[in-house]
This record gives structure tokens, sequence and C-alpha cells, in this order.
């Protein structure tokens, strides 16, 4: 497992930064092996192996079926990338230090990168697409590789300051 660690300027210290700079630093490590990231929130609950085998694509990516907003057709909760994808996530953060340099943040811009770049793109990379039979969101089910919380209150959640539905209980208990 290799880590990294970014010091960052006053003034960039937001969510926002964090939540797209991450798909730039992606670009920046990816060379010679393939990449995965996961959220920081996410947890593992079953060897991932099985997506790293049903990887064939130059890129894996979750997807959420019957989203038609750009900005969630795609989800950064988990990307793979090999080396054959490099052009595509290069013009991937190059769309988001754009907007990150000019201080336009906005959430989800993240996603939006990755899906526009791909619309963009004439010669699309491959993609290997996770859906919901391999992933599990807010209910933790016993057989998903990895457990992804989402809502409006997952921050009062994580701090323990509000009570999570029933059906999260056990992510968010994990979690803290």
């Amino acid at each position: 497992l290799h880590v990294t660690c970014e010091v960052i300027h006053k003034g960039l210290d937001s969510p926002l930064y964090y939540h797209a700079m991450r798909l730039v630093r992606l670009y920046q490590f990816l060379e010679d092996r393939t990449l995965w990231m996961v959220d920081a929130d996410a947890l593992v609950n079953a060897n991932p192996a099985i997506l790293h085998e049903r990887l064939r694509g130059d890129v894996g990516i979750r997807v959420r079926p019957g989203r038609t907003q750009p900005w969630n057709c795609f989800s950064a909760a988990l990307v793979a990338a090999t080396p054959r994808s490099k052009e595509y996530f290069r013009l991937v953060a190059a769309y988001l230090v754009h907007f990150i340099a000019q201080g336009q943040f906005t959430w989800g811009m993240d996603q939006m990168a990755l899906y526009g770049v791909y619309q963009y793109l004439p010669r699309k990379p491959a993609l290997t697409l996770w859906g919901p039979a391999d992933f599990d969101v807010n209910t933790c089910r016993a057989d998903a590789p990895f457990w992804f919380t989402a809502g409006a209150f997952k921050k009062e959640y994580a701090a323990g300051t509000a009570t999570p539905p029933a059906a999260q209980e056990k992510y968010w208990s994990l979690f803290r």
C-alpha cells in the first residue's frame, strides 16, 4: 500500500478541493500499473479481487443506473485506471485544474469531469462498469466487496451527532 500526503496552500483547504484534486493526483501517479481510487468513507467488506478480475477495460468505474444528470452518471466512489487510460485521465485532470485554478469549485465536478471527458473524446477508453450488483450503498449486503454511503446527513452520522436509519446503522457503526 502506497500512501501520499499533500500540503496545500491556505484557501484551497476545502472538501471541494479534496474531492476533485484526488483525480488529478490519480493521473499524476498513473504510470505502468493499474491504480484504484476509493472514497475515503468507503468500507472494504470482502476481498475486492473479484472486481479486479472483472476489469477488462482501460477504466473501471461505478455507475448509477437511472441517473440522468451528467454529474451523476459516473460515480467517483470507485475508479480503476490502467496505464492505457493515461490520456483520458490527463484530460480529466486538465478539466479539474482549469476550474480549481479559477476558484470555481462545485460539488460533483469530479464526476462531471469523468463523464464529460468521456463524452468529449472521439476515441473513448474501454470501460468496465460496476453497478448495484457489485456494491452496496447504505444496507451492508454481506457479499458486497465495498460498502458505500450516501445521503444528506452522512456528516452527522459519521460524527455520531445524529442517529442513522436502522438499515444504515451497521455501516456507521463500523465506520466509526
